[in-house]
């Protein structure tokens, strides 16, 4: 079983169609964790309006400390094999995304499969498939992955130090333990609307680059790790001169 976990704070505008997508699905063997931190507005009415169409449906609503605080909620409420976040304003891209994903979940011995998704802003797929170096560089989106529920015992949960870029580190823990086998699948998952690529130039980059040094470096090229340090040293001056 797949578990598919929503984070949402207010999402009455996007919601409906995330879950639209998830009703639609030809593969019918997952639940779904709504975890919303105290929503104010009909985001709520929204969700349990689903109940009647069939959904299986977890609703926990609290206060949390961000996404990532409600995403490790979600992982300790799931009872799937298998876990999926998915922002309340994206949604699948089609029919059969979860039965093409257990279709290369079936027969795998990985622990992270991960696909492309439409990337709504600019118009285009991003950003196929990724190797450390490439990871340096950027991240691949939550919502083209699927994870092991069993990697979050074995490396932890969301890091809440990172509360814009946790799952930033997660996939670098991820790509850089010996012990974890990632497998990438031409596939698109699901359209992304946030603006969450341009947000790597905010000062959670510096903050990754100190981890990917501190964690990475023995299992970083010659090349690799001066891209890291050039990368690093040219944040840190622009920080320390205030640019």
């Amino acid at each position: 079983m797949i578990s598919v976990i929503i984070p949402t704070f207010n999402s009455e505008k996007t919601i409906d169609r995330c879950l639209e997508s998830l009703t639609n699905q030809n593969y019918k063997n997952f639940e779904i964790i709504l975890v919303d931190g105290k929503s104010n507005d009909d985001t709520l009415k929204i969700v349990k309006s689903y109940l009647d169409k069939g959904l299986i449906l977890n609703i926990k609503t609290e206060k949390d400390e961000g996404p990532y605080d409600a995403m490790n909620k979600g992982i300790s409420m799931a009872k799937g094999k298998w876990i999926y976040f998915l922002g309340s304003d994206d949604y699948l891209y089609h029919d059969s995304v979860l039965k093409q994903f257990a279709s290369y979940a079936e027969e795998t011995r990985s622990d992270l499969i991960y696909g492309n998704v439409f990337f709504e802003p600019y118009g285009r797929i991003y950003d196929g498939e990724f190797n450390r170096s490439k990871l340096i560089k950027r991240n691949i989106c939550h919502q083209g992955i699927f994870y092991k529920k069993t990697l979050f015992d074995r490396l932890g949960m969301y890091n809440l130090k990172y509360p814009v870029h946790a799952d930033w580190e997660f996939n670098i823990k991820c790509f850089f333990s010996s012990n974890v086998k990632v497998e990438y699948h031409d596939f698109t998952v699901a359209h992304f609307s946030d603006g969450g690529l341009s947000s790597f130039e905010d000062n959670y980059r510096e903050e990754m680059l100190d981890f990917l040094i501190l964690k990475g470096i023995g299992r970083l090229s010659l090349r690799e790790l001066s891209s890291v340090y050039r990368r690093f040293f040219i944040l840190k001056t622009k920080s320390l001169l205030n640019l």
